[in-house]
């Protein structure tokens, strides 16, 4: 189309080149034309949009968004109003942060130099005992308000890092984690950790039980430390006015 649209511009030698560029412009107008037709049939199904499980309520600094089973090099930066999906993988840099909201109500912030995947978010408000979450806290620092998801179904909520388990009994937490190590703190409610050994699967919901999980509450301890070599988290002492 933009050799016809610009042919008074061009300098032909005959009027027989002329009617043959004519003839094949129209001609990929009208082949053109019948591709589109052929695409816009309802007889092609349309790829179905992928379910919206958040929104970006802030973001500061560098924060970015790789989409489920895409490459770090597929990173796009993330806005604030802008849609989440399961699968997202969420990636800070250096003093930048991002907080997110959920369906249910469920609250996340991504501190910076950090990175957390949303592995799993179902939550249907007819239903909320059937809710099933979990994050991947690769590394960083994340905090999490449990929503209506994590309140109806505490059996089925579970954030990961690198070595632990973490499972709530509806409440606030952060988590601090790398590849060694992780450091749990609860601000209200109460949530159980355990090491990623034994019993205590990955793929597992819920928080694991047994005698090498520890519970965290503000009435008891409320800090405990998981590292690579530990079985069973240890608790950090309070440290009055710290």
């Amino acid at each position: 189309m933009r050799s016809l649209l610009g042919i008074t511009h061009l300098s032909l030698e005959s009027t027989g080149a002329l009617t043959r560029l004519a003839v094949s412009a129209v001609a990929f107008f009208f082949v053109s034309l019948t591709a589109a037709t052929a695409l816009a049939s309802p007889t092609i199904p349309a790829i179905p949009a992928i379910p919206a499980i958040g929104v970006v309520t802030f973001a500061v600094g560098q924060v970015s968004r790789v989409p489920a089973g895409q490459p770090a090099s597929k990173a796009m930066p993330l806005q604030k109003d802008q849609a989440l999906a399961v699968g997202d993988r969420l990636v800070t840099g250096p003093s930048s942060h991002v907080h997110v909201r959920f369906i249910d109500g469920g609250l996340v912030s991504v501190r910076d130099s950090s990175e957390l995947v949303i592995t799993q978010y179902s939550f249907d408000p007819d239903n909320p005992a059937a809710s099933k979450v979990r994050f991947d806290l690769q590394g960083g620092v994340a905090r999490s308000i449990t929503g209506k998801a994590g309140q109806a179904a505490k059996d089925q909520f579970r954030l990961n890092t690198p070595v632990a388990a973490l499972g709530v009994r509806g409440t606030d937490f952060a988590a601090f984690a790398n590849r060694e190590e992780s450091l749990f703190t609860v601000n209200s409610g109460v949530v159980v950790v355990a090491a990623l050994t034994g019993n205590c699967s990955r793929d597992a919901l819920g928080p694991c039980a047994g005698p090498n999980s520890l519970e965290l509450t503000r009435r008891g301890y409320h800090s405990a430390h998981v590292g690579s070599g530990l079985e069973k988290p240890q608790p950090i002492p309070e440290v009055p006015n710290a």
